[in-house]
């Protein structure tokens, strides 16, 4: 599910229809529907009035006003698993189960920046931070990777990435699968849903 203002977002589990809804007007409308393809997650364009879709092959850009898909971002990574969207709109990152990480300028180009190859199993999260230049990505090889993702001004310029930590599971808390990784709004602090059921923070000391 993803949350935006008036709106929310909710995805069957077989992942073939996507649903928009409002709640201010408690009404529900099918934006997507089709047998043939599973998405993966969908979010919301934080700054337009548009959806990325991520599919298991492809990513979509899906208009509101027009009611239909306007851009395809060709990946190259394999079956995807995960996507986010920076919080400027202009950047996004594309998780695959071939433990890519693919990073997205969306006003230069509709193919990858950067591919990071950190992790060593299928990537199944991935989120940047609301307000500071972090990023992070979570694997079923157990870890979860904290990147800093510095953004220039400069279009023709690459995001300065650089690997700050990597958290591993331990005998009480198991990284292997889990359902979200979701950073805190304001402070360097990351949430992990565990296969355990339970959720830990991980802070900045």
């Amino acid at each position: 599910m993803s949350l935006h203002s008036d709106y929310f977002l909710t995805l069957s589990s077989d992942g073939h229809v996507l649903v928009i809804n409002q709640l201010s007007k408690k009404s529900s409308r099918i934006i997507f529907e089709k047998k043939q393809t599973c998405i993966k997650r969908a979010v919301f364009h934080p700054t337009q009035p548009a959806l990325i879709v991520c599919c298991h092959d492809r990513v979509f850009i899906y208009d509101l006003q027009q009611q239909c898909f306007v851009t395809k971002l060709m990946v190259g990574t394999g079956s995807l698993t995960r996507v986010a969207m920076h919080p400027t709109g202009e950047h996004l990152l594309v998780g695959s189960k071939e433990s890519k990480l693919a990073w997205f300028d969306l006003a230069s180009s509709s193919s990858p920046q950067r591919i990071i190859s950190s992790h060593t199993s299928s990537i199944q999260g991935v989120c940047f931070h609301p307000t500071l230049p972090l990023f992070a990505s979570a694997s079923i090889d157990g870890t979860v990777h904290i990147f800093h993702g510095m953004v220039k001004g400069d279009v023709m310029s690459d995001p300065l990435i650089v690997p700050l930590k990597i958290l591993r599971g331990n005998n009480e808390i198991q990284f292997g699968c889990f359902s979200e990784i979701m950073f805190h709004p304001f402070e360097p602090w990351i949430f992990i849903c565990g296969n355990d059921n339970n959720i830990v923070m991980f802070g900045d000391d």
